[in-house]
C-alpha cells in the first residue's frame, strides 16, 4: 500500500462481516484510519475489535445504507474523524429466488434500496466531502458477477448490481474534474457468510455450487483475494484508473 491510504480517513459500509470485513482488515494493516460501518452495530465493532488486536486505527458507525437519516449521521460521526479520503462502498443483500412473473414488490424494492439506492446515498456523502476539501479521492463500489451477466430468477438482484456500473461511470465523470477516482471491482463466489448461507438453503455441495456459479478457476475464492482488488484501486498504484469495472470472478466472465 502507498500513502494515498496510510494515515488517511475512509469509511467502508458493509463492514460488519464478510467481504467488508477482509477489506477493513487489510486496509487497516496498512496504516489507514478505518470507519466500519454496518447497519449490525455488533458486527462492525467485532472488526473494529479484530482491527486493534492487530494495533490498527478504525471506529465502528452505526449505518443503514438505505435511510437518509442513518447516512446523513453516520457521515457527521465521520467527520469527527477527520477528511474523509476514501470510501468503499459494500454493504447489500442477495435475493431470494423468484421468476418475474412471481415477483414480490416488495422485496424487489428492497433489494434495489440497499444494493443501488444505498450506493449512490453513499457516495453522495463522499464525494460531497471530497469535493469539499478539494485534495481528491478514491472510492471503490462493489458490484458483482450479476453486473455483467444475468441470470434467471435473480431480476432484483441482477438488475441492482448492473446499475452499480453504471453509477460507477457516473461518478468516475464527475469526480475526474475534482481529482476523485471511482472504481467498481465484481466479486465472483466467496467463502463469506450470505454465500454460506444461500448454500445451506439448498443444501448443495460445494463442487456443484462452483461447476454452477463458479469461474474457471474450479473454487471458492477466499474474500482477502477480491480485498486486494479493492486495496490496489484505492492505492496510488492505480492512479490513472477510473471509471473502471475490475473482475475478481475467477474468470466467470469468460467461462462458456
Amino acid at each position: 500500500m502507498t500513502v494515498s491510504i496510510a494515515g488517511k480517513v475512509g469509511i467502508i459500509t458493509g463492514a460488519g462481516s464478510g467481504l467488508g470485513r477482509d477489506i477493513a482488515l487489510l486496509l487497516a494493516a496498512d496504516g489507514a484510519r478505518v470507519i466500519v460501518a454496518d447497519r449490525d452495530i455488533d458486527g462492525a465493532e467485532e472488526t473494529v475489535r479484530q482491527i486493534h488486536d492487530a494495533a490498527g486505527d478504525a471506529v465502528a458507525v452505526e449505518l443503514d445504507v438505505t435511510d437518509v437519516e442513518s447516512v446523513a449521521e453516520a457521515f457527521e460521526e465521520v467527520d469527527t474523524q477527520g477528511k474523509l479520503y476514501w470510501a468503499v462502498n459494500c454493504a447489500g443483500i442477495h435475493p431470494d429466488d423468484s421468476d418475474i412473473a412471481d415477483l414480490d414488490l416488495a422485496a424487489f424494492d428492497r433489494i434495489m434500496s440497499v444494493n443501488t439506492r444505498g450506493v449512490v446515498l453513499s457516495l453522495r456523502e463522499e464525494m460531497r466531502r471530497m469535493r469539499e476539501h478539494g485534495s481528491g479521492g478514491a472510492i471503490v463500489n462493489i458490484g458483482s458477477t450479476r453486473s455483467i451477466r444475468a441470470m434467471p430468477g435473480s431480476v432484483a438482484y441482477v438488475a441492482s448490481k448492473h446499475a452499480v456500473i453504471g453509477v460507477t461511470e457516473t461518478a468516475a465523470l464527475e469526480g475526474g474534474p475534482i481529482g476523485v477516482r471511482v472504481n467498481c471491482v465484481c466479486p465472483g463466489v466467496m467463502n463469506t457468510p450470505m454465500v454460506a448461507a444461500r448454500r445451506a438453503e439448498s443444501d448443495e455441495s460445494e463442487a456443484s455450487y462452483v461447476d454452477r456459479v463458479g469461474g474457471i478457476i474450479p473454487r471458492i475464492a477466499e474474500a482477502k483475494e477480491v480485498a486486494e482488488g479493492v486495496r490496489w484501486l484505492l492505492s496510488d498504484a492505480s492512479s490513472y484508473v477510473t471509471g473502471h469495472t475490475l473482475m475478481a470472478d475467477g474468470g466467470y466472465k469468460i467461462r462458456p
